[in-house]
Formats: structure tokens, C-alpha cells, sequence
């Protein structure tokens, strides 16, 4: 297989396909809006999270001050009236310290006129209070209003809605600035406040102009001229938190005592520390606070709800969630966004696209959500880009399994079973590396005359034929094989992975051979018969496993010479007159040890290490093999001590029927005639 990198394949786009979802989904969203709206709040909490640890979180209006009644206050609080003229002392102190106005986030309707006589005389001291009220409905469906200082018949302060309702799952974060519009335009609290820093009085500065709807002109922040505004409910308008209750929610924070403190301290010196100031009197005592889940917290102080929407109007800071059409049309994007998909010809690059989405769609709406203060469907985006990236990799994924499943059925009748394994796994990496392995191989006999008696076709059926016991054989041991060249086959075990087992293997694989064709030989016609043989030869040993050709054309399989040995041993087969031989290098590494004879020592043509050649017993030696092996063994040790007259004798009892007797007899009959030179019992072939 040729050695080229992976380019990869660029399967077909799915960018029509994906194209059509967007489509869809910016429907869906446009008509219902989207259906991870839960996760949309999760990400404006994360936001809002991670912009305060980034340290990126704006300062708030240093004007809105909280006055929490904390645990220690309530200490000191033993009934109503002490509650009523705490709240009264407030009022009282924050007016002499300059501040405008006092927002009142309790409903007092608890206390009679006498008991609330201290608040009303401090509320007409010169600072501005605005109280609180709530709208509920009944059990009858009716609404029920809930005033502070009831038994009064008109609204005698300035008042706001502390109507807030939770998002689905329970925490606090959009703010409508007007909680019943539906049933008459009333301002909520954080409203009423910025009407009162303002100096507006409803009815008379201010124009509705419809439900939920206000207009008005204030004095400029730089006290130059006029500055027209105009709020409405028709967007959902979320409240910009800059922190939790325990780090003061980003407004400046006091209790009773410390404004008592303070009092005291600035009084007597006639500073005004908290001139211009909003202070919010809230309860914020354990088990006695008007508390709820919000972005910072599962137990906050609401009172930090109304404060946030009074200095989101005092700096236009609101953020507001971003319309459907805005959703859809960035659903749409995704679409383009999709082409690029079919683009990317790895996997590996659509996830680095993917991340780059996700990413990138994440810090964009980061960005939105910190400086326009815009809050768009990022999690709606990053499912659907998912999605995208997800269906484009199951496609691919079925696509190559499509291909390689084909490719397996195509180069599985040109490549053996464990080679194609090798090259499916590692294409264009098949690296040349050092193996150790067992060779066999097989010759037929009189390939010439076989050729000339049954033409080339007749030729071709029948090597055909045996190839398929063959193969047959290699495959069911799980051998690889070599491409066949002429009427030589070559197969090999511990390559391109290792075998413990190899050799028994390749041993395995002969006997199976052996007896195939064998059979193979009783159908053929007497006269193709009687020509018909093969010998094999089995050795181990070092080999190269490596692609071997050209740029134009490649095989892989093995080189070395390891297979030169292979195929003179298997030649000497014909020489000694048996079906198979194989090596010592072999015959160590079987287990347990086959039945077999040592046949000779011998340096082969071309060779200078001597090699031991074993025959084992098999289907054509077994009837007389375990008879022959005592006596030729005791021939062959005289023959190798160089006493060749009595290994004559020996070997001349068994050369009748025995090929390697006969050889072994016949040559030491030459070597009585002409004793060899320095003999070390090997015997070395001058011819192939």
C-alpha cells in the first residue's frame, strides 16, 4: 500500500440537511420561542457570576444605599410599636443626613393610626418617603390590595408595587416595571423611586399612554435643559445584578445601628454623608426577611430586586432579553455558518469548528450581556450547532463504515485476512519494521509438463484449485499469506502482529495441507495425477514486513532473507525424497513436541550457517514413520561421526522405502570412495 499521509475524504455535505433544521428551528422559535428557555436563565446567572468574578461588574449608582434590619436590630425590636418607631427613626435620621428619599419595602397595615403616628410625623420632616404596596388575588379570583397605612381612605405617600414574580424555577430576575398592566398601568416600587428622585408626581408630570405605558421629561444629569423618556413593559427587562446580599448586592449598605452611629456622628457637625441618597428600609433578619431565590442565591433579601431596578433606570443599565426575531435570524446564521461544515474534510476539524462555535457564540453573548446588556439565545445556538456537528459526524461515521466495508469485501480477494486487518487499520502508515516470524512454503512438482498436458487454462483451474486448499489451510490457522508467484505459495505467521504461537501454527497448517491435497489428487485424471506433486518446507526466523515497489505500485508483505533460506530447504525435499521438512528453529518452538527425525545438517547453496532439517510425522509418513525413527537415528549418528560404512548399513536397511535412507546410503558410498576433507558432520550442497 503506498505510504501517503492521511488527506482524508470529504464525505457528502449535509449542509442542505442542516440547512432545512435552522429553518425549522427559526420557525419554532419565532412562532413559540425557544424551548430552552430554562437554560437561557441559567446562562444570564452564569453571566452575571462570571463577569463579577472577572471584576468586570459596573460600579452601581453610589446614591441607592440599603438599611437592612439585620438579626442584631431585631434584638431591640420587642413588639409593633417599637417596630413603628424604628422605622419612624429612620426616617427621621436619614433626613437630617441630607438623604431625598426613603423607600419604604415594608407594608405597614398592621399598626393603628396611633401606632403609626411616629412615621407619619417623620414622613413630613423634608425627605421624601414612598411606601410600598402589593396586589394579590383572592380565593374568590378577585385582586386584593394590600397599603400600607390602610385606615387612611386616600394615598397620602407616594407608592410603589412590590409585586415581583419568580421565573419557573423560582428565582427572581426580570422586573416588570409595571406589575399589573393588565389591569391598570401602577407602578412597582423601584419605579415609584426614580419618580421620587426625580421629583414626578403621577397625574401630573407624568403621561400614560396606555397599559404599561409612561412618558415624561426630567432635567438632564447635567442640569442643562430637558430629557424626554418614555418606559414601557413591552420588553422583558432584566435586572443588572452586581452582586449577592453578602457582598452588599453592589450598593452601599447600613443597618439601624449604623445609621444611629452615623447620626450621631455627623449631626452634631452638620455634615450630610447620605445627601441625595435613596435609602431602602427593608427587613433583613433571618426568618422575618422577604426572601427568595435570585441569580446570587437561593435566600436573598428582595429588597436588593428593587434597588437593582432603581439603578438600572438611574443609569439605563437594565438588560433586556433579546426579541424571537433576533433568536430566529441567529438561528438562521447558523445555516451559513453550516456550509463550512462540508468544507472540513477531517473529523478532527469539525471539532475544532464545533468548539469554535460553541466558544464563539459564547463569548459574543458574554459580551452582549455585559455591554449592551443583551441577552440572546446562546444555549438554543450551541444545541442546534451541535446537532449540526453531531449529524455531520454520524454521517461521516456511516459513511466510512459504508466504504470500509466495501473496501473490505474488494481488497479482501487481494490482501489475506490478518494483512487486510493491517492495512485498514493503518493506511498510508505502513511503516517497514523488523518481524520475527515462521515461513511456509510449498513448490508443485512438474509445473512444466503439467503446463504443456493441460493447456493454460487447464493450468490455471488447477493451480486454482490448490491454492484454495491452501489457503484454506493458512486461513483457518490464521496465517497471512504472500501473493503467489507461478505455481509457489508462501504463507507466514507473526506478522504484521506477533504470534506466540506461530510456529505451532504454521505446523498446524501443513498437516491440514498436506491431507487437502492429498485429496485434492484422487480427483484428478490419471494422467495429471501421475505428474502431480509438491513439497513444503517450514523455517523461522528475522524478516523486513514492508511495502515493496514503486510510487506507481506497491506490494506489502515480507523480504528477507529468511525466504531465499525457505525456499532451499523446500527444494531439498525433492532431494531427500519426503513431503515436508522443516527446521530446528522451528521444532524448539513447538509445543508439546511432535513425533519427528532429525534428517540431516546441511549448508545450503548460497549459505554459510548450517541448518538442521526435521520431518515430522504426517498424513503420507504416518503408517511407518515411528517404526523408522530408532534405526535411521542410529545410522545417522554413525554417519555424522564419519563412520560411513557402517551408516551405509544402517541406512541401507530402510533405503527401499525411505527417500532419506537411500540419499544418506548412496553418499557414503562416495565418501568411502573419496573421504571428505575435514569432516564436521555438515554437509554442504554445491547446486540449488
Amino acid at each position: 500500500m503506498p505510504q501517503n499521509k492521511d488527506r482524508g475524504t470529504r464525505p457528502r455535505p449535509l449542509w442542505r440537511s442542516n440547512t432545512a433544521l435552522c429553518g425549522v428551528s427559526a420557525l419554532l422559535v419565532l412562532v413559540f420561542g425557544t424551548p430552552l428557555e430554562f437554560l437561557e436563565r441559567r446562562w444570564f446567572d452564569f453571566g452575571l457570576k462570571l463577569r463579577e468574578w472577572c471584576g468586570r461588574t459596573p460600579l452601581s449608582d453610589p446614591r441607592v444605599v440599603v438599611v437592612g434590619v439585620d438579626d442584631e436590630d431585631l434584638v431591640s425590636l420587642h413588639s409593633l410599636e417599637d417596630e413603628y418607631r424604628a422605622a419612624a427613626e429612620c426616617i427621621r435620621q436619614a433626613s437630617d443626613l441630607g438623604a431625598a428619599v426613603v423607600v419604604l419595602d415594608v407594608i405597614y397595615a398592621r399598626g393603628t393610626e396611633q401606632i403609626a403616628k411616629p412615621i407619619l410625623e417623620a414622613a413630613g420632616r423634608g425627605v421624601l418617603v414612598v411606601a410600598a404596596e402589593a396586589v394579590r388575588t383572592g380565593g374568590d379570583g378577585r385582586d386584593v390590595r394590600l397599603r400600607s397605612f390602610p385606615w387612611r381612605p386616600e394615598r397620602w405617600l407616594p407608592a410603589g408595587l412590590i409585586n415581583v414574580e419568580p421565573d419557573p424555577d423560582g428565582s427572581r430576575r426580570a422586573y416588570p416595571l409595571f406589575p399589573t398592566a393588565g389591569r391598570g398601568s401602577e407602578a412597582a416600587l423601584g419605579l415609584a423611586a426614580y419618580f421620587a428622585v426625580k421629583g414626578l408626581q403621577p397625574g401630573v408630570d407624568l403621561r400614560m399612554e396606555g397599559l404599561g405605558e409612561v412618558e415624561w421629561e426630567e432635567l438632564a444629569e447635567d442640569g442643562k435643559g430637558a430629557v424626554r423618556r418614555r418606559l414601557s413593559d413591552d420588553r422583558k427587562r432584566l435586572l443588572n445584578f452586581r452582586g449577592g446580599w453578602i457582598r452588599h448586592g453592589g450598593f452601599g449598605r447600613l443597618n439601624l445601628r449604623g445609621l444611629r452611629e452615623l447620626h450621631a456622628r455627623e449631626k452634631g457637625l452638620g455634615e450630610t454623608p447620605l445627601a441625595g441618597r435613596v435609602l431602602f428600609l427593608a427587613n433583613a433578619s433571618t426568618g422575618v426577611a422577604d426572601v427568595g431565590p435570585t441569580p446570587f442565591g437561593p435566600n436573598e433579601p428582595l429588597v436588593l430586586l428593587h434597588a437593582t431596578a432603581l439603578n438600572d433606570l438611574m443609569q439605563d443599565s437594565a438588560i433586556f432579553r433579546a426579541p424571537r426575531w433576533a433568536d430566529a435570524c441567529a438561528v438562521l446564521f447558523l445555516a451559513v455558518l453550516g456550509r463550512l461544515v462540508g468544507l472540513c474534510p477531517r473529523k478532527r476539524w469539525l471539532l475544532v469548528l464545533w468548539a469554535m462555535g460553541v466558544g464563539g457564540a459564547g463569548l459574543f453573548s458574554l459580551w452582549l450581556l455585559w455591554t449592551p446588556g443583551v441577552l440572546v439565545g446562546t444555549v438554543t445556538l450551541g444545541v442546534l450547532w451541535t446537532l449540526g456537528i453531531v449529524s455531520e459526524l454520524s454521517c461521516r461515521h456511516s459513511d466510512e463504515s459504508a466504504q470500509r466495508q466495501h473496501l473490505r469485501s474488494s481488497m479482501g480477494f487481494y490482501f489475506p485476512p490478518r494483512i487486510l486487518e493491517d492495512v485498514l487499520a493503518n493506511p498510508g502508515s505502513l511503516e517497514p519494521r523488523r518481524v520475527e516470524i515462521t515461513v511456509l512454503l510449498t513448490d508443485l512438482r512438474n509445473s512444466t509438463p503439467l503446463a504443456e498436458l493441460l493447456g493454460a487454462e487447464g493450468m490455471l483451474g488447477l493451480l486454482n484449485r490448490i491454492f484454495s486448499v491452501e489457503n484454506r489451510a493458512v486461513f483457518r490457522q490464521d496465517g497471512a499469506l504472500e501473493k503467489p508467484v507461478g505455481d509457489q505459495f508462501l504463507a507466514y505467521w507473526g506478522a504484521p502482529d506477533p504470534q506466540p504461537d506461530a510456529a505451532q501454527r504454521a505446523v498446524s497448517a501443513a498437516l491440514e495441507l498436506i491431507a487437502g491435497l492429498d485429496a485434492l489428487k484422487k480427483t484428478l485424471p490419471a494422467e495429471v495425477r501421475k505428474l502431480f506433486g509438491y513439497g513444503v518446507s517450514i523455517h523461522s526466523g528475522s524478516a523486513l514486513l514492508a511495502n515493496i515497489g514503486s510510487e506507481q505500485f506497491y506490494h506489502y508483505g515480507i523480504v528477507g532473507d529468511l525466504i531465499n533460506a525457505t525456499a532451499r530447504i523446500e527444494a531439498l525435499t525433492k532431494v531427500y525424497g519426503v513431503r515436508a521438512l522443516i527446521t530446528r528453529e522451528v521444532l524448539d518452538q513447538l509445543e508439546p513436541r511432535p513425533l519427528s527425525r532429525l534428517i540431516d545438517v546441511v549448508v545450503v547453496k548460497g549459505k554459510s550457517v548450517p541448518v538442521e532439517l526435521h520431518e515430522i510425522r504426517h498424513f503420507e509418513n504416518e503408517r511407518d514413520f515411528e517404526r523408522r525413527i530408532v534405526p535411521y537415528g542410529d545410522a545417522y549418528r554413525l554417519y555424522r561421526r564419519g563412520c560411513f560404512q557402517e551408516a551405509a548399513q544402517g541406512f541401507a536397511l530402510l533405503a527401499e522405502e525411505d527417500g532419506p535412507s537411500r540419499l544418506l546410503r548412496d553418499r557414503c558410498a562416495r565418501f568411502l570412495e573419496e573421504p571428505p576433507r575435514n569432516w564436521t558432520g555438515v554437509y554442504e550442497f554445491e547446486s540449488k
